[in-house]
């Protein structure tokens, strides 16, 4: 699947993000496991949702660029405040997805570690849920 960057810098394996954008193509568990871990991507149709313009990307797409230095144009002003204004909004959505990929993994191991306490093995409780 192909997931788009929305941070500001990292790494997953080989892998050097420093773009907002920028485009990867990877397994899903593997963009979990990089989420989970705080790299900010997006699915490539959730990136798309925020409407980045090209024009966008090519201008403000570095993630250090200075939210305060305001362009002289005001055509440009604009542009960059409404890009800030996407990013912000896709970075609250990589929070969302984050949070809920961590309670899910919390869940299933207090599951693990509450049927190690009781004695179960995962075997013993799929037997219990067919009951």
């Amino acid at each position: 699947m192909v997931y788009r960057f929305v941070g500001t810098a990292a790494e997953v394996g080989p892998l050097k993000f420093d773009r907002v954008g920028q485009r990867v193509e990877m397994e899903d568990r593997v963009a979990r496991l990089a989420q989970v871990g705080g790299c900010q991507l997006l699915t490539e149709a959730e990136f798309n949702s925020f409407k980045f313009t090209a024009e966008d990307l090519k201008i403000w797409s570095d993630p250090f660029i200075d939210p305060f230095e305001v362009p002289t144009d005001i055509g440009q002003a604009k542009a960059k405040a409404e890009f800030i204004s996407k990013i912000g909004r896709a970075r609250e959505r990589f929070a969302e997805i984050r949070r809920e990929f961590v309670a899910e993994r919390q869940a299933k191991e207090g599951q693990r570690l509450a049927q190690e306490v009781s004695g179960e093995t995962p075997k013993d409780q799929s037997d219990k849920d067919k009951e």
